[in-house]
C-alpha cells in the first residue's frame, strides 16, 4: 500500500513532504531515460508509454495508429510464467519491477547472483546478501521440488540496456517471446570467440556467424556470454504482433533428453571438438561421444565434422570421454581428458582434439579376465580402471593398482601394478 511504502522510506518523504500524498506507483528498471510512463485514462487498470511527459496533468496525448486507430503504446502486462525444475534452473525474467527472492518460489533453496547469494535458512527462511532479481541479469536457482512462478505485471520492451565487460557475463534474456539467436543479437556486435551458454546448450561467433547447439532465446531463462570488448547488450524482440487482450503465459519449452541430468549442477562447460581416429575408420554417423565423471555420464552429443558437447558438474572434476557406436553398442575409448570448468574448450576454426582408441572391454570381458590371464601373443597396448575409464598406454606411467589391459591382439587381462 501507498502508506507501507511511505513508512519503509521515511527518509526520502520527510525531505519531500509534498509527496506524501501520493495515491498509486510504479517501479520499473527498463527504461529508456527518455519515457513518460503513466495510467490512462487516470486511475485506469492499463500502463502506457505516453507521447510526452505529464507531469502533474492528466495523462493524455497518446500516440495513435491512423490506420488501425489503435494506440501502440499500450505496455503489456501479461507478465510471465517461469517453470522450475527440481534442481538447479538458470533463469531470468522480462519483468520491469525486480522479484524479491522471497517471492519466487517457497521451494528455492539457493539463488546464486554473480557477486551475492540467498540461501533458505531454516530458522530465518530466505536470506544472504542477494534481495531481488533484476531484469537482464542471470540467476542460478536450486528447487528441492519443481514449481511455478507466475507475475502479471509489466514487463520490459526487450530493448533495455545490459552492459557486457569483457569475458563471461551473466546476462538475462529480457524478452518476451523466443526467437533465434541471431535474431536476439542481431545489433550486438560479434567478434570472432564470442559466445552464449546456457543450460540447453551453447553457440560461438565462428565465420560470420552463430553456431553450436543452441539455436533460439527464451523467456525465462538466463545465459552466461563471452564478449572480448565492452559494449551495451540490447537483445532484439520477436517480430510478432502483441496481442494485448490475450492472457497467455511464456512458458518454458519441455526439457529435452540429452543423456545427462542438466539440473543435477549449478554448471555447465562447452567443448567443440574434433574426433580422430588411430585405428580402423568408424562413419561418424554411427558415434555417439559422451563425456563422464567417474561412473557419471556429464554429457552427450552425436558425433559429426566438428562435435558440440554440453557438460554439466560442479567444478574441478575428472571428465573422461567415450565413442558409443549407436549400430551395436560397441564402447571405445577416447585418449584425451579433461577438467571441468566453466566455459569453452575448443573454438570451430581450432576445435579440442578426441583421439579415438580401441574398444572398452565388455562386463563379459573384464569378468573373464579377472579369472586369470589370457593366452595371447599381443603386447599391452591400452590399461584401463575397473570402471572402463581409460587409464594410460604404459605401465610406468600408472599409479599402483588393478587395471584392465587391452593387447594388440584383442585380448584383455588383469593386471596389477605395483611400485
Amino acid at each position: 500500500s501507498s502508506d507501507d511504502f511511505v513508512a519503509n522510506n521515511s527518509a526520502y518523504f520527510d525531505a519531500h513532504p509534498d509527496m506524501r500524498a501520493f495515491v498509486d506507483g510504479l517501479t520499473y528498471v527498463a527504461h529508456r531515460g527518455d519515457q513518460s510512463v503513466g495510467r490512462f485514462p487516470d486511475g485506469g487498470q492499463n500502463f502506457y508509454r505516453m507521447g510526452r511527459p505529464t507531469i502533474d496533468q492528466a495523462n493524455s496525448l497518446l500516440t495513435t495508429d491512423s490506420l488501425c486507430g489503435q494506440d501502440q503504446n499500450l505496455m503489456d502486462l501479461q507478465g510471465v510464467t517461469i517453470d522450475l525444475a527440481k534442481g538447479w534452473n538458470w533463469i531470468s525474467h522480462p519483468l520491469a519491477q525486480p522479484i524479491g527472492t522471497t517471492q519466487l518460489s517457497d521451494e528455492a533453496q539457493r539463488i546464486v547472483a554473480r557477486r551475492h547469494e540467498a540461501y533458505r535458512d531454516t530458522r530465518l527462511g530466505m536470506t544472504g546478501t542477494l534481495k531481488r532479481l533484476e531484469a537482464g541479469q542471470l540467476y542460478k536457482v536450486e528447487m528441492n521440488a519443481s514449481d511455478t512462478y507466475v507475475s502479471e505485471a509489466p514487463t520490459c520492451q526487450g530493448d533495455m540496456p545490459i552492459a557486457l565487460m569483457p569475458g563471461w557475463n551473466w546476462v538475462g534474456y529480457p524478452v518476451r517471446g523466443e526467437q533465434t539467436v541471431a535474431h536476439a543479437l542481431d545489433s550486438y556486435r560479434a567478434a570472432e570467440g564470442d559466445a552464449i551458454m546456457g543450460q540447453d546448450g551453447f553457440a560461438v561467433y565462428s565465420g560470420g556467424r552463430w553456431t553450436g547447439t543452441l539455436t533460439s532465446l527464451r523467456t525465462g531463462k538466463g545465459y552466461l556470454m563471452r564478449t572480448g570488448t565492452a559494449q551495451t547488450l540490447r537483445f532484439g524482440t520477436p517480430a510478432v504482433a502483441l496481442n494485448v487482450g490475450a492472457k497467455a503465459r511464456t512458458r518454458l519449452a519441455a526439457p529435452q533428453h540429452t543423456g545427462a541430468d542438466k539440473h543435477a549442477y549449478p554448471n555447465v562447460m562447452g567443448v567443440v571438438a574434433r574426433l580422430h581416429s588411430t585405428s580402423a575408420a568408424i562413419p561418424l554417423d554411427r558415434l555417439r561421444i559422451e563425456a563422464y565423471a567417474g561412473d557419471e555420464c556429464r554429457g552427450t552429443a552425436k558425433a559429426d565434422t566438428l562435435i558440440f558437447i554440453t557438460i554439466y558438474g560442479d567444478g574441478g572434476e575428472r571428465l573422461d570421454y567415450r565413442a558409443i557406436d549407436t549400430t551395436d553398442g560397441t564402447t571405445y575409448a577416447i585418449e584425451e581428458a579433461d577438467t571441468f570448468a566453466t566455459g569453452i574448450i575448443g573454438q570451430p576454426e581450432q576445435p579440442r582434439s578426441l583421439t579415438l582408441a580401441g574398444p572398452l572391454p565388455t562386463t563379459t570381458n573384464v569378468d573373464t579376465a579377472l579369472a586369470a590371464r589370457p593366452k595371447t601373443a599381443g603386447r599391452p597396448q591400452s590399461y584401463y580402471r575397473l570402471d572402463g575409464t581409460l587409464a594410460g598406454h604404459a605401465a610406468a606411467t600408472l599409479p599402483p593398482g588393478l587395471y584392465i589391459v587391452a593387447y594388440t591382439d584383442g585380448a584383455y587381462g588383469k593386471v596389477v601394478i605395483t611400485k
